[in-house]
């Protein structure tokens, strides 16, 4: 196994510095978080499990299973607060080829092919704005990632503050549709939105396929982790962070379904890729759906300056291990990796190029709950040799036991329900064993 730095000391290397608050730290994580799941997935949520009950229910259990992991990951990351998130972790406990082996598709293919995906949604929403007719969406996605990665260079307080600008803005435009479908909709009637649940088994499978949605709305928790080696008084504030953030998207996620609830049925939600837009134009006319449209822009915009950030950090701490190019373990004065951050916008844009990201994008809630079911693992056996004034997840283990096995249920419903995606992501991991032999070192 490799060092590890002590809780409170700084950023080994090319100094990262410890500059982010708690209120930076649950900026990250939210803006991580809330993007485009909240306004996207609810519909097929809807589709699959037509009873409000249920649907508010899935959420209620996507929100405890985020808030397990985070529990987890704050144990780990204020004993490990180096920048690298569960990378990190994995090493820490099973060497560097697990790392490796579970992070190089996940983050040099999956991620950076989600991320790519991200940017063409905001530029097929800049497109529409512009009136281009869907011919001007890729460049100008090459453009908002070329200008989110210069914002992101310009060092690490300009990036939190940007953040904590977005974060703000997001949240407030969510809670505005919630206080708008209760103020403006006060009458309801409670059996309007019954709808009949699936049957079993297309229960079972509904319920497979709602939580591929609202995993995927709840991805983005473990984020933070990645950005540990800037957070001040790790031990301290990194427990905060990680559960403020979840928490705070939970209660977002179900105060705006039960808004969406409350103006639609499960059935009418069931027909749109666009709940929220339904609903804000339901209240407010033509001019609500130009509001949310606006909004998701916004929001879209926050997860990927939030993603392009936290995954800059991990491609540095892979170059610290000689597992990239060294010149990607740089960072600038101010504070900045930027050839890590470089090389993640130019895998990115590498992806929007070439237009191949589609498939890898159903493939990320798969990888990430592989390295999710070995991040329990590393907690499970890294706990054993914590110091005992280290911060301790609460219910241990039997917390991080049932998170390996939720972790574990869902890549098998992945199997199960997406055969041709869990396959792919299998076959691309594989491909990380010759890599490694090939070109890594040996543990040390």
């Amino acid at each position: 196994m490799t060092a590890a730095a002590g809780p409170g000391a700084p950023a080994t290397g090319s100094a990262l510095r410890r500059e982010l608050g708690p209120l930076d730290g649950t900026a990250i994580a939210i803006n991580s978080t809330i993007g485009g799941g909240i306004f996207r997935t609810p519909g097929w949520i809807a589709a699959s499990l037509g009873s409000p009950a249920l649907i508010l229910g899935a959420w209620v259990f996507g929100g405890v299973v985020a808030l397990l992991g985070a529990l987890l990951s704050a144990e780990l990351a204020s004993r490990f607060p180096a920048a690298g998130g569960a990378y990190v972790y994995i090493r820490e406990a099973f060497g560097r080829f697990w790392a490796f082996f579970s992070h190089w598709a996940y983050l040099l293919i999956a991620e950076a092919g989600s991320t790519a995906a991200l940017a063409v949604v905001l530029g097929e929403y800049a497109d529409g704005a512009l009136g281009a007719g869907g011919r001007m969406a890729r460049p100008l996605a090459l453009l908002i990632l070329g200008l989110i990665g210069a914002l992101l260079g310009l060092g690490l307080k300009a990036s939190a503050w940007s953040q904590n600008i977005v974060t703000a803005a997001k949240l407030a435009g969510l809670l505005g549709v919630v206080a708008l479908a209760f103020l403006l909709e006060p009458s309801f009637a409670p059996e309007r939105g019954a709808a009949p649940a699936p049957a079993s088994p297309s229960l079972l499978l509904g319920l497979a396929v709602a939580f591929q949605g609202i995993f995927y709305s709840y991805d983005g928790w473990a984020d933070v982790g990645r950005v540990a080696g800037e957070v001040r008084d790790p031990r301290r504030n990194l427990p905060r962070i990680f559960a403020g953030g979840v928490l705070s998207c939970a209660a977002i996620y179900l105060a705006v379904n039960a808004a969406y609830l409350h103006v639609l049925t499960p059935a009418e939600m069931a027909g749109t890729p666009l709940v929220a837009a339904d609903v804000a134009e339901r209240l407010l006319g033509a001019g609500g759906r130009a509001l949310i449209v606006g909004l998701a822009f916004v929001s879209l915009f926050g997860v990927l300056q939030s993603t392009l950030f936290t995954l800059a950090r991990i491609a540095y701490a892979m170059a610290r291990d000689q597992l990239l190019p060294k010149v990607a373990s740089g960072v600038t004065a101010a504070g900045a990796p930027l050839p890590a951050l470089g090389l993640i916008v130019g895998l990115a844009a590498a992806f929007v190029l070439l237009g191949t990201f589609e498939k890898l994008v159903a493939m990320v809630s798969f990888t990430r709950f592989l390295v999710y079911g070995l991040l329990a693992a590393a907690a499970l056996r890294l706990r054993r040799s914590a110091p005992p004034h280290a911060y301790r997840a609460p219910g241990f283990p039997w917390t991080a036991s049932l998170f390996l096995l939720i972790a574990a249920a869902f890549v098998l419903a992945t199997l199960w329900s997406s055969p041709r995606e869990a396959g792919a992501g299998l076959a691309l991991l594989a491909l990380g064993w010759p890599i490694y032999r090939l070109l890594g070192p040996r543990d040390v």
